[in-house]
């Protein structure tokens, strides 16, 4: 069931980018209305938990005003005393201005010496934009490596994918992943081995595109559980809200 055409749904802010597809029908543009207010009460949990709304009678976030100091207007200059900010907002701004300048003046004089570290100045969708290299890879703690070489000598190999699977068969915990979408056209059998296959790459942070390389290596065949396939049976079935909203089936 779609919305209206004329009528107007907000998407930014509400839909999440990797929720698109299931939410809007890429060929026509129209918004389907189950998936959509899926995100609807999804938003609106966040800004309830971030306090950008509050809902009388809710005891859990509480009224953000109740949580201030009742004595703040009374005692004004004792709490900006304690957050260490002026009362004056032109003070707070020109201090503000003049850490920025002050931080990216450190910056220009590191990218002439060469001494950024990686940092550097590009550009995005045609803006400047300032680039921080990612963190190197930390040295594996000595504890850790002692810990998995006993759990090796103790326990052997396990081979984690036959876990999963093994446990499905006695349980048929995959039945309870449910799409997004308004419907599912993948057959029974193909969804499971799939739904498998990205739990397996989540759980084991291996990744999609590894277990599908892996998939493609051994079966010799790049289309049947492809890297798309996977990544579309993950936004589509595997998200926050089919895992933490959803009693286990058996």
């Amino acid at each position: 069931m779609y919305y209206d055409a004329a009528e107007h749904v907000p998407i930014e802010h509400v839909v999440p980018d990797d929720w698109g597809d299931a939410v809007v029908d890429p060929e026509t543009g129209r918004v389907e209305r189950i998936p959509y207010e899926l995100c609807v009460l999804v938003a609106l949990r966040q800004a309830i938990r971030r306090r950008e709304i509050w809902v009388e009678g809710g005891k859990v976030w509480r009224n953000p005003d109740a949580d201030l100091p009742q004595d703040f207007e009374d005692n004004r200059d004792v709490h900006y005393e304690a957050l260490s900010k002026p009362r004056d907002p032109a003070d707070f701004i020109a201090d503000l201005q003049r850490r920025h300048v002050a931080a990216l003046g450190r910056l220009n004089t590191a990218l002439g010496k060469g001494t950024t570290g990686g940092v550097k100045i590009t550009r995005k969708n045609g803006e400047p934009w300032i680039a921080v290299p990612p963190l190197a890879r930390q040295p594996e703690p000595a504890s850790l490596k002692a810990l998995k070489e006993e759990i090796s000598r103790r326990r052997g190999v396990i081979d984690l994918l036959d876990v999963l699977k093994d446990v499905d068969h006695v349980t048929g915990f995959t039945s309870g992943f449910t799409s997004v979408a308004s419907r599912t056209i993948t057959d029974p059998e193909t969804l499971r081995r799939r739904l498998l296959l990205c739990l397996y790459g989540l759980g084991t942070n291996v990744g999609i595109k590894r277990v599908a390389d892996g998939v493609a290596a051994a079966a010799g065949d790049g289309d049947a559980d492809s890297e798309p396939a996977l990544r579309r049976t993950r936004r589509l079935f595997i998200n926050r809200t089919t895992c933490g909203q959803r009693s286990a089936p058996w």
